[in-house]
């Protein structure tokens, strides 16, 4: 079963984003991924444009082999000696064990877009899955977050014995180090059945003198081995010689397209929109990578690299030359995907949204036909207990994303009265007044009747104060119970106040509930992904599987 809600109801939703969902702006985007005609449009422009197709393939067939590939990925790939094939594309930083939720929800996606829009078209259309291996972010690459037991989000770091400061992932080397992870991993995730198999495959995957990318690399295609999603790593020294015209012209260039980016920026501003990328206009739109990644300064006449002058021709030598040791930045990554891959749609959560709104015009620069923008698939799984306590409570989802203390008080609102110590006074104040009207009634010279009477209003008097500490010690012990119960979902729906697709990893349902839960997720993946998904989980199901 899976329900869907609106991001508008989700808090941290940006402007850009939600209007760019209901389609109001377009002007920001070439084409609108509502309409049907978007995609033909796109295809027939595609058509018309040449791929070295041969060298793309070849490319190809070697990097997937070297992951693991399936037969299903090796026919995606040879389909793209086929002129009218185009394809579905998106990315991600390579990730140590795979990552958080989302980077499954994306290349689930592109495996489903892909399906639908060969059906549309009439025509061959491959999912590719981009390694973003030229990322140097290695201190954000080492982290790995994983549910912890006491219900926290649990940090653990890969820390290797020489720190590579500023090199790309496609040249650091997993040490020894990544064994201990492993193991404490391993702890972490949650002892079942399962987890065995589970580490055996990441224990394959992640090995010391393994790189970050090419471990990454077999893991999501172990995941999605038979789904025929193809893998491609950028740092390739064939992909860079691919990627050469478009070097060259983003430096012969690199007025006009930094010109772009402030005209988009400014639009953007002046309809209240916040930029993604700031100061696009003051450097270039390529990295220098030689031994660790560095950028590329705008100077008079020519660039600053590493604080060191260097003049137009030379530096438009050196890439001639040697454009392996070149990469492209967050706003040329996308031309060099259109330039080199026939792509038809590339989906993008709401941040890689919001900068290909910057970058619409880049695409007139170089000359690419822009694909279709299409929202990613975002989903929150919901786990029967979990499911159990929000029926409990009456919670909804949205309302496990707001102030939980408020949402306690709510609760406890609703299962005790709010004047209770009021209804206690007034059984005290009954009971004496008619236990002296009572009183009245006795022979004042019958002292032991009158003596016991008043021991016995005494003895009332204190079960009643103890009746009422009594009840007023469960309800303590409830509120306890009932906030332990609701923090609980609060934890498992919205982490640390984030969507739990961008915390939890597939890994820690992959343990819990073993390989059935990939084929529950690549199920409930639907194409129409402009709202924000609830997938509820049922053990029951992955028993009868």
């Amino acid at each position: 079963m899976q329900t869907t809600i609106p991001f508008d109801r989700i808090p941290g939703s940006r402007k850009l984003f939600l209007d760019y969902l209901l389609g109001v702006a377009s002007e920001f985007y070439s084409y609108p991924f509502t309409n049907r005609e978007s995609y033909t449009s796109v295809q027939q422009k595609l058509g018309r444009r040449s791929f070295e197709r041969e060298r793309i393939v070849a490319a190809l067939l070697r990097q997937n082999h070297e992951f693991g590939a399936g037969p299903r990925t090796v026919e995606n790939i040879n389909k793209l000696l086929d002129p009218t094939t185009t394809a579905v594309f998106t990315g991600q930083q390579v990730t140590i064990f795979g990552g958080p939720l989302y980077v499954f929800y994306k290349a689930a996606l592109a495996v489903r877009l892909a399906e639908s829009n060969c059906r549309r078209l009439q025509s061959p259309v491959v999912p590719i899955f981009w390694l973003a291996a030229d990322d140097a972010d290695f201190d954000e690459v080492a982290k790995v977050i994983v549910p912890g037991k006491d219900e926290k989000l649990l940090e653990l770091v890969y820390r290797p014995k020489q720190h590579p400061g500023g090199q790309t992932m496609g040249s650091v080397l997993f040490d020894d180090a990544i064994l201990i992870l492993l193991d404490q991993y391993e702890q972490a995730l949650p002892d079942t059945e399962f987890r065995c198999e589970l580490m055996a495959q990441l224990r394959e995957c992640y090995q010391p003198g393994e790189s970050v990318v090419t471990a990454f690399g077999k893991y999501l295609s172990y995941l999605f081995k038979d789904t025929g999603l193809i893998l491609v790593d950028p740092c390739d020294d064939e992909f860079r010689r691919l990627a050469l015209p478009v070097f060259q012209r983003e430096l012969k260039l690199r007025e006009e397209a930094a010109r772009a980016v402030e005209n988009s920026n400014a639009a953007l501003e002046a309809r209240g929109y916040h930029l993604q990328v700031t100061k696009a206009g003051e450097y270039s739109n390529l990295f220098f990578c030689d031994g660790r990644r560095t950028r590329i300064d705008f100077a008079a006449g020519g660039f600053l690299v590493d604080g060191k002058y260097v003049t137009q021709s030379a530096l438009e030598a050196k890439v001639s030359d040697t454009p392996s040791l070149f990469a492209p930045n967050v706003f040329l990554r996308p031309i060099v995907q259109s330039h080199i891959f026939p792509t038809l749609i590339y989906f993008a959560g709401p941040a890689e949204t919001a900068y290909f709104a910057q970058m619409r015009e880049l695409f007139e620069v170089f000359g690419e036909v822009p694909p279709v923008i299409y929202p990613r698939f975002s989903a929150t799984i919901i786990e029967r207990n979990i499911a159990r306590l929000m029926e409990k409570y009456d919670l909804t989802f949205e309302e496990s994303l707001g102030d939980m203390g408020q949402q306690i008080t709510e609760v406890m609102k609703r299962t005790f009265p709010a004047d209770f110590d009021s209804m206690f006074a007034d059984l005290r104040d009954n009971i004496r007044e008619r236990l002296g009207e009572i009183s009245q009634l006795l022979d004042p010279s019958d002292h032991g009747l009158v003596t016991n009477a008043a021991r016995i209003a005494g003895r009332i008097d204190v079960e009643i104060k103890s009746l009422e500490e009594k009840v007023f010690q469960a309800h303590r012990k409830k509120n306890q119970t009932v906030r332990m119960q609701l923090e609980r979902v609060a934890f498992h729906l919205h982490p640390a106040h984030q969507l739990q697709e961008r915390a939890f990893p597939i890994n820690y349902y992959i343990a819990k509930y073993g390989h059935w839960v990939i084929d529950r997720l690549l199920g409930a993946t639907d194409c129409n992904s402009g709202v924000h998904y609830l997938v509820y989980l049922d053990q029951t199901e992955s028993e009868a599987t």
